[in-house]
C-alpha cells in the first residue's frame, strides 16, 4: 500500500515514500505530498523512497519529480533508493547529474536506514 511515514533509528528521522505499486496518477500525488511535508517541517531531512517492479517510473513522473523535488532540493540532507531495476537505476544516474547529488540506490530498507544514518557520507556531491 503506497504512502508516507517516518522511521526512527536511534536519533536520526528518516522520511519514507513508499511507491510500492502506484501508477502514474498515484506516485505524482505521493510526490507532491512529501514535497508538501519536507517544506512544512522546513528543515534538513534523510529521505527514502521505496520502488517495487510494478512501479513503473514514466516520462511524465520523472518531470514531476523533478520539479517537486527540485523545490526542496537544499532541504534534503541525504536520499536513499530501494528496489530500483538495472532501467531505474539508470534514470537515477541521469537524476543525480541534473541535480548535481549522487542519491544512492540500495538493495534493503536495511542497507538504506545505515547509509542514511552515516554522518561520514554525503550525497551532496556531483557523481562526475
Amino acid at each position: 500500500m503506497p504512502h508516507i511515514y517516518t522511521l526512527r533509528q536511534d536519533a536520526d528521522e528518516i522520511l519514507v515514500v513508499d511507491y510500492t505499486g502506484c501508477n502514474e496518477a498515484q506516485m505524482m500525488q505521493l510526490a507532491t505530498k512529501f514535497r508538501e511535508l519536507i517544506q512544512t517541517r522546513s528543515e534538513p531531512v534523510l529521505a527514502m523512497a521505496i520502488f517495487n517492479d510494478r512501479t513503473y517510473v514514466t516520462p511524465t513522473f520523472m518531470r514531476h519529480a523533478e520539479k517537486e523535488s527540485g523545490a526542496v532540493m537544499p532541504l534534503l540532507e541525504k536520499v536513499a533508493f530501494v528496489g530500483l531495476s538495472t532501467t531505474k537505476r539508470i534514470i537515477l544516474q541521469g537524476y543525480n547529474i541534473l541535480f548535481g547529488r549522487t542519491f544512492q540506490p540500495f538493495e534493503t530498507q536495511e542497507e538504506a536506514i545505515r547509509y542514511l544514518v552515516d554522518r561520514s557520507q554525503s550525497d551532496k556531491k556531483s557523481p562526475y
